[in-house]
């Protein structure tokens, strides 16, 4: 596993640059794998030792799934019933076991955009993967009260579905409470698998590689 740590992703270089606002100066901690089985097998490893890192550093901290519709639904009254979580587990994706958060909504122009989030174990990284492969979504590391002030405000309001990866609403509204957005990168055809944690650069230097 390869670690790097990329000190402003804003600023352009060769392993990890997002269109965010320069204003944050975020960070970003990114651990990269070679495929040499399924790509799916190959992020949920990475995902799975980057994530064992940062609770090693952070025990406390909680693991949240931000996840949001990537594109927009027919207005009606199916579509209203499922809602977000419902509308995945109608579609064969099993959902992770855990404290969920009340769902929000964009209406436009008779179509629709669920948004939701749901607190999860280290043990339940497959049905994350599943999901942030499927839709908009990223993975939130954070205090517990952090946690509670601010994804609750998130979810109800959302994010445009063209976007930043992650969205950079996520980034935004967690980093600025001294939280990190996780998010993996690398597709059916790509050599190698990357999943970056992104943050102030002051809570990235705390990892242990």
């Amino acid at each position: 596993m390869n670690y790097e740590l990329v000190e402003d992703i804003a600023r352009s270089n060769q392993v990890l640059a997002l269109g965010v606002s320069p204003t944050l100066h975020l960070a970003a901690a990114v651990w990269t794998l070679r495929s040499t089985d399924s790509v799916a097998k190959t992020r949920l490893a990475c995902l799975e030792h980057a994530i064992g890192k940062l609770m090693i550093t952070w025990p406390e901290w909680q693991l949240w799934l931000v996840a949001g519709h990537r594109t927009f639904q027919p207005d009606n009254r199916v579509t209203r019933y499922n809602s977000f979580w419902k509308s995945l587990e109608r579609s064969g994706i099993s959902l992770p076991k855990g404290e969920y958060i009340g769902e929000g909504l964009q209406a436009s122009e008779e179509v629709l955009r669920f948004f939701g989030a749901v607190r999860f174990e280290p043990n339940q990284l497959e049905p994350v993967r599943r999901i942030m492969m499927s839709e908009q979504a990223a993975i939130t590391f954070i205090a517990e009260t952090q946690a509670m002030r601010t994804l609750p405000l998130l979810v109800q309001k959302g994010w445009p579905a063209r976007n930043t990866k992650p969205p950079e609403e996520i980034v935004e509204v967690v980093c600025t409470q001294s939280g990190l957005v996780i998010d993996a990168y690398g597709e059916f055809d790509d050599a190698d698998i990357a999943v970056a944690a992104i943050g102030k650069m002051e809570l990235l230097h705390n990892i242990k590689e």
